[in-house]
């Protein structure tokens, strides 16, 4: 079974290229598997790792330089009492406020986050990945 996806994305993957003025702080011990730009102001950006952690980036230019590197606000280390114990497989912001954010995991839970705290609010426990 071949699925094949429509052409605009393959043509849109394809046109995509890393940013040369603009990095983000080293913070995952090992990959990244997700990506998440708040959509109220795009200002933040969230990542899960395959390591468990979760980091929030302000991707705000503040030092008005050319070449910046966008500094990690916080994050949810390995030391953190609700680190996820696996892979992190995807992040997402709530849609209308910064205030909240879900994660998922190899863990087989869904979490919801308080993102001015960092405690989760609601733990969602699954029978498989997810």
């Amino acid at each position: 079974f071949i699925f094949l996806f429509p052409s605009f994305n393959f043509y849109r993957v394809l046109g995509l290229e890393l940013n040369k003025d603009r990095d983000v702080e080293r913070i995952h011990g090992s990959g990244v598997n997700t990506l998440d730009i708040e959509p109220v102001e795009g200002r933040y950006m969230l990542s899960g790792g395959s390591d468990g952690v979760i980091v929030l980036y302000d991707l705000e230019n503040s030092s008005r330089q050319p070449y910046y590197t966008c500094k990690a606000v916080c994050s949810v280390s390995r030391n953190h009492p609700d680190v996820h114990k696996y892979s992190v497989e995807t992040v997402q912001w709530y849609p209308h406020d910064t205030g909240m954010f879900t994660s998922s995991s190899f863990d087989k839970t869904l979490k919801v986050w308080d993102t001015n705290t960092l405690q989760v609010s609601t733990l969602k426990p699954f029978q498989i990945a997810v």
